[in-house]
């Protein structure tokens, strides 16, 4: 579907002469990307009206997507599957942060912190086939990375005395991130 949609728009900005045929393939990706992620956005904001959980759903969004697109991580083999698991880890992090208890807040930010940090220090960035890195934006890559996520780890710190409930959510994105960057290095070396 996704495919077939960005394969009609770019047809149809080429017929405009907005578009060279030699670009086609290019734009055609780019556009499966853009269509993907608006989904998976879309897909997740009506997770959190289903759920009651804007916040989570929130904090959610604005620290996976910087830490995935520096950090990289699995990616699935189709925008179908990419979708499903966008779903379930959304609703994975409200799942998380609902059954939280206030009392072991400081235990699990910690936890969080610790595992999140290993993981993007010495995994990052985990590369795709469809993203390929050379050694200058591996570098880049990296740094920019281990920025995003200290400056992460360092508000979802702060939070644990002003907003438990937003330290909780970042803490327990983190902890999918580390999961999904696993799983990335996992699939890369089974290549």
């Amino acid at each position: 579907m996704i495919v077939h949609l960005s394969e009609r728009i770019v047809s149809w900005q080429v017929k405009k002469n907005i578009l060279t045929e030699d670009d086609m393939a290019l734009y055609q990706y780019g556009y499966e990307v853009l269509i993907n992620q608006v989904i998976n956005i879309l897909l997740a904001i009506l997770i959190a009206i289903v759920l009651h959980a804007p916040m989570t759903v929130s904090c959610f969004l604005l620290c996976y997507i910087p830490l995935r697109s520096f950090c990289g991580g699995y990616h699935a083999k189709t925008h179908e599957r990419c979708t499903v698991v966008s779903v379930i880890l959304t609703w994975l992090a409200c799942g998380m942060t609902h059954v939280m208890e206030i009392h072991n807040l400081i235990f699990l930010v910690a936890i969080a912190v610790v595992v999140s940090g290993i993981a993007v220090f010495t995994l990052a960035p985990v590369p795709d086939q469809n993203k390929p890195l050379d050694k200058d934006e591996t570098v880049r890559y990296r740094k920019s990375g281990r920025l995003i996520w200290i400056v992460e780890a360092a508000i979802c710190i702060a939070f644990i005395f002003i907003l438990g409930e937003v330290a909780f959510a970042i803490a327990s994105t983190h902890l999918i991130f580390s999961f999904m960057l696993f799983l990335g290095s996992v699939k890369n070396r089974n290549k």
